[in-house]
C-alpha cells in the first residue's frame, strides 16, 4: 500500500472514530437476524418423554442465548403443523435415515415459516448401569449408577438446500441416585452447543470502515456492522472474503480472517486483522466487494 494511501486512511478514519465517537451511535440500522426453527425431537422407547424435552429446550436455549438468529419453537401452538404419522421413535440403526426422512417431509412448512434452518434432533439410545463411585471423606467406596444418553442433532440449510452434518454428543452422569445420574448427563449437553452453532449456523456482514492506520504496519483494525445485536463477542472469529465474477457467476475467494477485539453497541464491533492486513485495506479502498462471515474457534485457514 501506498504512503499517500496510508495517510488518507489514517486522516479518515481519525476523523470517523478517532475522537472515541466510534461507539456514540449506531451508523447502520439493525441487520435482520435469520430464521432458526427448532422443530420436534425423537427419542429411543426407553427415555421418557420429559428427558427429550429437556434436550430440546436446551438446544432452545443455545441458540437463543448466542443471539445470531431469531428462534421459532417448532413445538410452539399454531406454530407449526404437527408430525407425520408414525414418528417419534428411533434407535440408534434407525435414527439418521428417521432425521433426514423427518427433514425433508419438513421443508416446506419451514419454508413457508420463512425459516433459514431447521434443526431437529433425538435421543437414539440410553444406557443405565451400576458403578463404584470414588470413595467418600471415610475413603468408603460408595455405590452409584452411571447414565449415559446418545443425542443426535440433524439440521438443514434451506438457502441453500443442504443438510447440515450430523452432530453426535455422548452425554455422561454418575451419582449416588439413579435419578441425578440421568439429570447431570443431560445437563452436559448445553455447554457444547456454541461451538456447534458457530460452526454450522454462519452469518454474513460487511465492513463499514478500516481503522487509522498505523504509519509503519498499515491497517491492523477495522470495523464490522454487527454487535451486541448479532450476539458478537469479543474472541468472535470471522473470515474475509472478496466477490469475484467469473463467467457469470460469483464466487468468493478468501483474503483474511479477523478476530473481535471489542464490541461496542448493537451494530458495531472493532476487529484486529489477524490475517490479509493488506488485502483486506485494498480491497476495501478500491470499493471491491468484500463479505465477512462468522468462524468457528479454529485458529487457522
Amino acid at each position: 500500500m501506498s504512503r499517500i494511501n496510508l495517510f488518507m486512511l489514517y486522516l479518515a478514519g481519525s476523523l470517523l472514530f478517532g475522537s472515541g465517537s466510534a461507539w456514540a451511535q449506531d451508523p447502520a440500522p439493525l441487520p435482520e437476524k435469520e430464521v432458526v426453527v427448532v422443530d420436534l425431537f425423537a427419542r429411543n422407547r426407553t427415555v421418557p418423554a420429559v428427558y427429550v424435552e429437556a434436550v430440546r429446550q436446551q438446544v432452545l436455549s443455545a441458540f437463543a442465548d448466542r443471539g445470531r438468529h431469531r428462534i421459532v419453537d417448532g413445538e410452539a401452538p399454531g406454530m407449526l403443523a404437527g408430525p407425520p404419522a408414525g414418528w417419534g421413535f428411533v434407535d440408534p440403526a434407525t435414527v439418521a435415515s428417521v432425521q433426514s426422512e423427518f427433514l425433508q417431509n419438513r421443508m416446506q412448512t419451514m419454508q413457508d415459516a420463512g425459516a433459514r434452518y431447521v434443526v431437529t434432533g433425538a435421543i437414539a439410545d440410553y444406557k443405565f448401569e451400576h458403578v463404584s463411585l470414588p470413595a467418600d471423606s471415610k475413603k468408603t467406596p460408595r455405590p452409584g449408577f452411571r447414565a449415559t444418553f446418545q443425542v443426535i442433532l440433524s439440521a438443514y440449510d434451506l438457502k441453500l438446500g443442504v443438510p447440515v452434518p450430523d452432530q453426535v454428543y455422548q452425554l455422561r452422569g454418575d451419582a449416588p441416585v439413579a435419578e441425578d445420574a440421568d439429570r447431570k448427563a443431560l445437563s452436559t449437553l448445553y455447554g457444547q452447543l456454541e461451538y456447534y452453532i458457530d460452526r454450522n449456523f454462519k452469518f454474513e456482514t460487511a465492513i463499514l470502515q478500516l481503522a487509522p492506520a498505523d504509519p509503519r504496519k498499515g491497517v491492523q483494525e477495522l470495523y464490522i456492522h454487527s454487535g451486541t445485536y448479532m450476539g458478537v463477542k469479543p474472541g468472535d472469529l470471522f473470515m474475509v472474503y472478496e466477490e469475484i465474477p467469473v463467467g457469470g457467476v460469483i464466487t468468493r475467494q478468501k483474503v483474511g480472517k479477523l478476530r473481535v477485539n471489542d464490541v461496542g453497541n448493537p451494530t458495531v464491533a472493532k476487529c484486529k486483522i489477524t490475517k490479509g492486513n493488506d488485502e483486506i485495506a485494498d480491497a476495501f479502498l478500491a470499493g471491491r466487494g468484500l463479505i465477512c462471515v462468522s468462524d468457528s474457534k479454529a485458529l487457522f485457514y
